[in-house]
């Protein structure tokens, strides 16, 4: 197919709905080999959000955490491994006022070749390549993070990363950017995938866009169908209720089913459309167009097989791959010495026998490697500011406990301010100082207060003043230093209702991960990928009631401060930790499972096939 040379787009300005277009080019770079992986075929990722800071990607969260550390990974280990993810145009920056509410700020507007994104060439026949949005058609830009095949589709009204509620007609627009536009980009750049995996339920488009090419191609409904499904595995990343996005009749016209050529799709929506009363949630889209479904970790995906049902209210099976890590997030001296001592490989995959290779560790190294990272800590520290917008400033000799993940109410960040006085007691006994960060949604006012309640009750104590120090505006930075120097993590997902039963809040959680990786102890409840050993080698936070949790996660903080002052204690446990989870922390290994599930799978279908066949 012959190449010209790509069109040089302007940035116009749009009318504040995202819907005027900017002249951007849909491009490919011949010189690059896309993908490479299963079975020799690409394996294609669809998602809402890739977090890689020093690449100028900014991330809602652990989802995009994870894409940017599979992406790393991939690149390692050779695979043929694409992202296809949004490249929003605008940026937010938390604030705390003087009474400690958080304010979400804009910041500059950015673009792909801003940030230095490699320009492509185009071929010729995508000249006009677009998607229909609210009457309006949109022409869209293609842009290749440079050294990582990873493709971002970008036009200046996209604004910015989940903006509003999760219901809002802009929300179904970024989600048809992706879907009907990543599918075409996905055949102009020639990728022919084995696998097409969609992260969450807003990336369903996706499949949708390929089964209407297929139909109109000349195959029927059922052979596009039963195609699409044969390769799409499904990934749910959450199964809180506010991640679920439903949609109404009116808004799937304007932003899906004007993007559809063929009758027999747009009849075939509207039926399901029909079928759910006149609303839709993706993930019905999702579960109808996956052969394969997958939770991120061992509780999530059990709860998940129970809460998604087929059409024709048949089970779901959701397979278990947990989350795993790149080894950029552990101390490079501490990684080098992993490497040397025969635990992991040099691409962060396990060696055989680890366990005995953890039990020898030197406990005098692994020491004098943690103290170096928590020096750089507290250097860095001083550089960021406290919720009094001063530098954070953490005495020499003081242990360090840390909470900081996005601020959402099933993490309950309160749990640890819920009895100030045994807290205050605690912290200084046990010369312990906290750092707390992370960020509400801006439009989860109810998650804001409760950060705000938290702040002002450490402002009125003047212990908790000194030793609890709020990070505003956490980032990747940010989070690279506290995982190599904190001594303690805490994790405290809900897990059990209003009534006391069993739920899954936290699907997966990887801060943790990176915790222990870096010699940190973990102070958690049973939940995500943490539940997935029946003997916990960390901390566990256990009750009856939510005072109890409460009660133990006071207990546990205590003991952990004394194993931290007695080496022997100190190493057994951290030892203990690393021993158990290894296998859990490594992305190669996440990689590999997946390439088992979905070649497990591919030979049951044709096992399927053959018995059909022969079949009198």
């Amino acid at each position: 197919m012959p190449l010209q040379e790509g069109i040089d787009g302007g940035y116009y300005p749009g009318d504040g709905n995202g819907y005027h277009p900017t002249e951007l080019a849909l491009t490919v770079n011949k010189e690059q080999e896309l993908g490479s992986s299963f079975s020799g075929r690409p394996w294609v990722d669809y998602t809402m959000e890739v977090y890689l800071m020093d690449y100028g990607l900014s991330g809602g969260g652990g989802l995009g955490i994870v894409k940017g550390d599979t992406a790393i990974d991939a690149k390692r280990l050779g695979r043929n491994f694409t992202i296809f993810s949004l490249f929003y145009p605008f940026r937010m920056t938390q604030r705390l006022d003087q009474a400690f509410y958080q304010q979400d700020l804009p910041s500059e507007t950015v673009n792909p070749r801003s940030l230095a994104y490699q320009r492509l060439l185009r071929y010729q026949w995508l000249l006009d390549t677009t998607i229909k949005a609210n009457g309006d058609e949109i022409k869209l830009g293609v842009y290749k993070v440079p050294d990582l095949s990873i493709y971002l589709l970008h036009e200046s009204g996209l604004q910015y990363q989940y903006p509003g509620e999760n219901h809002i007609d802009h929300r179904l627009y970024q989600d048809a950017v992706l879907g009907f536009g990543g599918f075409k980009a996905r055949q102009a750049l020639g990728l022919n995938p084995a696998v097409v995996q969609i992260d969450e339920a807003p990336t369903a488009l996706v499949p949708l866009a390929e089964m209407d090419y297929l139909c109109k191609q000349g195959m029927s409904l059922r052979e596009a169908k039963e195609q699409v499904r044969s390769k799409t595995l499904f990934t749910n990343h959450t199964l809180v209720n506010a991640a679920e996005a439903s949609f109404t009749r009116d808004q799937l016209e304007n932003y899906v089913i004007k993007n559809l050529e063929t009758d027999d799709v747009k009849e075939w929506l509207q039926d399901l459309i029909r079928n759910h009363g006149g609303r839709l949630n993706l993930s019905t889209l999702a579960i109808e167009l996956s052969g394969v479904r997958n939770g991120v970790s061992k509780v999530h995906a059990q709860f998940a097989s129970q809460m998604f049902k087929e059409e024709d209210g048949s089970p779901v099976e959701f397979h278990q791959v947990t989350n795993g890590i790149s080894e950029r997030w552990v101390q490079p001296e501490l990684l080098r010495f992993f490497k040397d001592m025969g635990i992991f490989k040099e691409d962060f995959s396990l060696e055989d026998g680890y366990e005995k290779k953890v039990d020898i560790l030197d406990p005098i190294t692994m020491r004098q490697l943690k103290d170096q990272a928590k020096t750089d800590l507290r250097e860095y520290l001083t550089a960021r500011i406290d919720q009094c917008n001063q530098p954070v400033v953490i005495p020499e000799g003081a242990k360090i406990a840390c909470w900081t993940k996005r601020i959402a109410g099933y993490k309950r960040p309160e749990m640890l301010y819920e009895d100030p006085q045994r807290l205050v007691e605690i912290l200084e006994a046990k010369n312990i100082h906290i750092i707390l960060s992370g960020k509400a949604h801006p439009t989860d006012q109810p998650m804001k207060e409760q950060l705000q309640r938290i702040l002002q009750l450490v402002d009125s104590n003047p212990v908790l003043k000194e030793r609890v120090h709020f990070i505003q505006n956490y980032d990747e930075e940010l989070a690279k230093y506290l995982v190599a120097g904190i001594d303690i993590g805490f994790n405290t997902p809900r897990v059990k209702d209003d009534d006391g039963h069993r739920i899954n809040t936290e699907a997966d959680g990887t801060f943790w991960k990176k915790l222990m990786a870096n010699l940190a102890i973990l102070i958690s409840t049973r939940d995500g990928g943490v539940a997935d050993f029946d003997q916990l080698p960390c901390f566990e936070v256990t009750g009856d009631d939510y005072q109890q949790e409460v009660a133990s996660l006071y207990s546990c903080l205590e003991v952990a401060a004394d194993e931290i002052g007695d080496l022997t204690k100190w190493q057994e446990r951290v030892k203990n930790q690393l021993r158990t989870y290894a296998p859990t922390i490594s992305g190669p290994r996440m990689i590999r499972e997946y390439d088992e599930l979905m070649e497990s799978e591919r030979r049951a279908r044709e096992f399927a096939k053959e018995l059909v066949r022969i079949t009198p």
